[in-house]
Parts: structure tokens; sequence; C-alpha cells
């Protein structure tokens, strides 16, 4: 039973929290290619506010860089911490120098979801007794009942919606 239990948390436990991939591959728009060497380096990230994204691209990146993509989302799922290095991730797979990253949490809440799980009991009655009248008797024997059914235990997930803008650039 705890087997169970514990494989469907495995599968069920990421679609509930959203982490099903990284939303900033899933999401990508390429816009360029450019041909360079694998990045050895780790890109520089820069996390700001979705109101400051267009002065950071124009204060931060040099002129002659060129934007790889854009990915941009609103989910429920990942915390602004797993969506940072989920960012991180996504620039060092495209080869990118600088990525300009917002994230905005819009809120967030505890929910409750079912979680429904086969049941079985098992029981044995053991009786005996005698039997009076015209003549005497006994008798004895073993009852064995098996119960089937379904036991719902409700988990309690916390989660946060966000909504991230990315822009990702390279010499």
């Amino acid at each position: 039973m705890k087997l169970l239990i514990n494989i469907s948390f495995i599968i069920i436990l990421p679609l509930i929290s959203g982490c099903v991939g990284n939303p900033y591959t899933e999401c990508y728009e390429e816009e360029a290619r450019v041909s360079k060497a694998e990045n050895s380096t780790t890109p520089e990230v820069i996390f700001c506010a979705p109101s400051e994204i267009k002065n950071i691209i124009k204060t931060r990146v040099p002129a002659n860089y060129k934007c790889l993509g854009y990915s941009g989302f609103t989910m429920r799922g990942p915390s602004v911490l797993e969506l940072r290095q989920m960012a991180r991730e996504h620039a060092k797979k495209i080869n990118a120098d600088i990525a300009i990253v917002s994230i905005e949490v819009l809120g967030g809440g505890t929910s409750s979801i079912p979680m429904t799980t086969p049941s079985v009991s098992s029981s044995t009655t053991s009786y005996t007794g005698n039997a009076y009248g015209n003549t005497y008797g006994s008798y004895s024997g073993t009852a064995y009942t098996t119960t089937t059914g379904y036991n719902t235990t409700y988990m309690s997930v916390d989660y946060t919606d966000t909504e991230s803008d990315a822009y990702f650039y390279a010499k």
C-alpha cells in the first residue's frame, strides 16, 4: 500500500505543481542563430522587475549582441527560485551570453487535491456454540471476510502564479 502511495506521489506531484518541464525552453521563440562554439562560461543572467526590462536591455546589452530569442509565459507552478534556476539552465543550453529575465508573482495560495487509493481489509471470526433440544449438538467454525473499497485523502498543495519574460542575447 505504501509503495502505491509513493508511486502515486512520484507520478502526480509533478503534474500538480506544474513542473512538467522548463517553461523557458517550452515557450522559447527563436529569433536568430549565432554560430559559435559551445558556451563554456556561465551566462550572465540579470533579473529585474517587468517595468525595468526595456531599460536593462538598452543599458546592459552591448550593441554588437544579437537577440537569440524570447520566452514569455504565465503559469501556476514552480517557485521564483526554481524559475530563476530554469532561466539559467535555458540560457546555458542555447549558448546565450546574457539573459534578461523578469519574474512577477501574480498571486498564490493553497489548494486541496484529492488522492484516492484502493483499500483492502480482512477479518477472521471464530465461532462455537451448543444446541439443545431433543438432541444435543455443538458447532464451531471460522468465517473470513474481505472488504475492498477506496480511501480518499486530501493533500494540501501550495502554488504560485507567476508571469515571466526573458530575452536571450549572444555575441
